[in-house]
């Protein structure tokens, strides 16, 4: 558990990626970013467990069945949201008590317009559509990139601008996170600082409790 007591998932992930950008490094000589997401996702749900009382998790579970826990129609979803078919999410918090679905976390590594504002879409989606006063109303989204922090910004810009044409109840809380201390292993970003990003999505029905 950190030191610190956090209420907050995105303050938390904020705090652990440096510990486990440390961790990718030593456990495989290779940095995060060249980790696959796989690796910062059970990381993350290692923090999350470790932190939190009475979580668990699911990973690479399907949307249809998140969709079904929360009493969601998937077949309300807009295609451009990517909720149905086969699709799956990355890492999902759940309740040790009940079993029942809390937050949806995606992990990117780089900073690619349309395969954010995707992952933004879904996440959005979920959150606006739940049930008021489910956890559901909060979902988050974490890249790991040798991007700048203005370009990180400039993609929270952009995040921002289609929550309000397509989602307007949804706020974007974004969280940056300086790596810089790290360096990239991959052949293409040889030695170049690493930087994140942790966004959360919180429906505005949620912002006063």
């Amino acid at each position: 558990m950190t030191a610190i007591s956090y209420r907050s998932i995105r303050k938390l992930i904020r705090s652990e990626l440096p510990r486990i950008a440390q961790l990718a490094e030593q456990l495989t000589q290779r940095s995060l970013n060249q980790q696959p997401e796989y690796f910062l996702s059970l990381k993350v749900a290692e923090a999350i467990y470790g932190h939190f009382k009475g979580c668990v998790f699911s990973t690479e579970m399907s949307l249809q069945d998140i969709c079904k826990d929360v009493g969601l129609n998937i077949e309300e979803a807009p295609t451009e949201c990517r909720i149905k078919g086969l699709r799956r999410a990355d890492l999902v918090v759940k309740s040790a008590k009940t079993g029942r679905c809390r937050n949806v976390i995606e992990f990117k590594r780089g900073v690619k317009e349309g395969d954010l504002l995707a992952d933004a879409r879904r996440l959005a989606w979920l959150c606006q559509n739940a049930e008021i006063g489910h956890r559901m109303e909060k979902n988050f989204l974490v890249t790991v990139t040798t991007s700048s922090k203005n370009v990180l910004d400039a993609r929270s810009e952009v995040i921002e601008n289609m929550l309000k044409d397509e989602f307007p109840v949804v706020c974007l809380k974004p969280e940056y996170v300086d790596l810089s201390e790290f360096k990239s292993t991959k052949s293409k970003s040889q030695g170049k600082d690493l930087h994140a990003m942790v966004w959360e999505f919180n429906c505005s029905r949620f912002l006063d409790r």
